[in-house]
């Protein structure tokens, strides 16, 4: 009976897992374009923002294993996280 139901839930995980990666890039452009001026008009260059991973493998942060994605803007003066 459990081989029986490990199939659709397998399924399921994947349909879900893939709605939130789409809605996550999704939200990341609406936020950029809400706040494109604001960040154009602080001086933020939008060419040079990049995307940066990390995955926790002490669990220093979290728990153990766990991913977390940082936004990085690099500016003359320093670099801002976000």
């Amino acid at each position: 009976m459990l081989q029986e139901h490990n199939r659709p839930l397998n399924e399921l995980k994947t349909m879900v897992g893939s709605v939130g990666r789409r809605w996550d890039r999704d939200l990341e452009k609406i936020v950029l374009a809400i706040y494109r001026d604001k960040l154009l008009r602080c001086g933020i260059d939008l060419d040079k923002i990049r995307r940066f991973s990390h995955i926790d493998v002490d669990g220093k942060f979290g728990l153990k294993g766990s991913a977390y994605r940082f936004d990085i803007v690099i500016e003359d003066s320093g670099v801002t996280i976000i």
